[in-house]
């Protein structure tokens, strides 16, 4: 009886805030801009701004423009029809998405909306599936965030792509084939996924082989496909400080807002900057391996995980790590670090415990002022310490012929 109320009361919790969260950030009952702003969002005053040029490129392409396609998109017709003061960014999507956008022949207001809405809901229900499985109780914590709100508000695909990596590896945790397949197609949507996509393909039990060949033959073609337009996807990215994070971000602080005697010399500052911190990390790393890598509580957390625990950690490990090394990307996709965040939730070793609370603090951070700005550079300490997570894992005993570098090929 006790727990059927407590099944009762979990899903009233959750549904009430799922509801609660359509009602304000779906609904158009409520001032577009004012409602995101409310939780420090810097939102545009027309919807979907980032997935505008999805719509705006399969527009184009029924008009026939090709070698002046990114002169249409900017032209902005038929959005500016509606928002004269919209601005379409230049198209730094894969071909693939807008091919699967021009699919159904619709480019009016209220078919995007309807787009925009569907890449919003697969984000807020993999959160929901992720959380009920984890941590229900952090929903609302990981729902109503600045950094889902913005990735929602903008309509960027990085939402549908969370959804299309997590809610599989979620549900069919005996297909190697499904769970290699929808990140393939995942990675060819949003080319950023790459690196979780060689970690997947490369860790797996030798049973498991034909599956993961099929998985990989059937997915490969289409990333390959999307790697080819990596130079054009790479040119048309803007790049940033505010409102981003990534190792490099330090180059792009708008030296237009410093003194003029900073200004000059800042690019010399900051690559003396980055330099003064890699060699930080690689001492950090090595020193934090030598005093915790055999704490019985880090081991202990380690061997408990379930093989879908691994799999959802290592994912979204592999993805925050490789953006923040090697990208410069914006803060809304720091919403891969949620998986990480509800894995952790299973240890009770205090440097974990520090990093979940590290990634609570850089999801809401932003409700303060110059919030954002302190997300970029929450990111160097977070990136350090998942950064010694991510080898002790690869350097833990293998309990499930996979994630070891020792045991991968056996």
């Amino acid at each position: 009886m006790r727990c059927r109320f407590v099944l009762i009361a979990k899903c009233l919790y959750m549904v009430i805030t799922l509801v609660l969260f359509s009602n304000i950030f779906t609904s158009s009952e409520l001032p577009w801009k004012e409602k995101y702003l409310a939780f420090g969002v810097p939102a545009n005053s027309w919807p979907g701004g980032d997935s505008r040029n999805i719509q705006m490129a399969a527009y184009c392409e029924t008009l026939g423009f090709k070698e002046d396609q990114a002169e249409c998109i900017k032209s902005g017709e038929p959005v500016k029809n509606l928002y004269p003061e919209a601005t379409i960014p230049v198209l730094n999507y894969p071909s693939l998405v807008v091919d699967a956008f021009a699919i159904f022949s619709n480019y009016s207001e209220a078919f995007f909306m309807r787009f925009w809405k569907l890449n919003a809901l697969m984000l807020i229900v993999t959160i929901f599936a992720l959380t009920w499985f984890y941590d229900f109780k952090a929903l609302p914590f990981l729902v109503f965030n600045p950094i889902v709100l913005l990735a929602v508000e903008r309509g960027n695909t990085d939402a549908m792509v969370f959804s299309l990596i997590f809610m599989p590896l979620l549900l069919f945790r005996k297909s190697v084939f499904f769970r290699i397949f929808s990140l393939g197609i995942a990675t060819a949507f949003k080319i950023f996924p790459i690196f979780a996509y060689l970690a997947l393909m490369l860790f797996h039990r030798r049973k498991n082989l034909l599956s993961a060949m099929l998985g990989v033959g059937l997915s490969a073609p289409l990333v390959i496909f999307t790697m080819l337009q990596l130079p054009a996807i790479i040119a048309g990215t803007p790049k940033g400080f505010s409102y981003a994070y990534g190792f490099l971000s330090l180059l792009y602080v708008p030296t237009a807002k410093l003194p003029t005697s900073v200004a000059i010399i800042y690019p010399w500052i900051a690559y003396l900057g980055l330099a003064i911190f890699a060699i930080f990390s690689v001492w950090t790393l090595i020193w934090m391996s030598k005093i915790w890598s055999n704490k019985a509580d880090l081991n202990q957390f380690i061997s408990q995980l379930s093989q879908t625990d691994l799999i959802l950690l290592v994912v979204s490990l592999s993805i925050f790590l490789s953006t923040f090394w090697f990208f410069v990307s914006f803060a809304y996709r720091l919403v891969f670090l949620i998986p990480v965040f509800l894995v952790m939730k299973k240890s009770q070793f205090f440097p974990v415990i520090f990093l979940r609370s590290l990634i609570l603090f850089v999801l809401w951070i932003p409700v303060i002022p110059f919030g954002w700005v302190l997300v970029n550079l929450l990111c160097y300490p977070l990136a350090l310490g998942l950064s010694f997570l991510a080898i002790q894992l690869l350097l833990a005993p293998d309990h499930y012929g996979m994630f070891s570098f020792r045991n991968a090929n056996r």
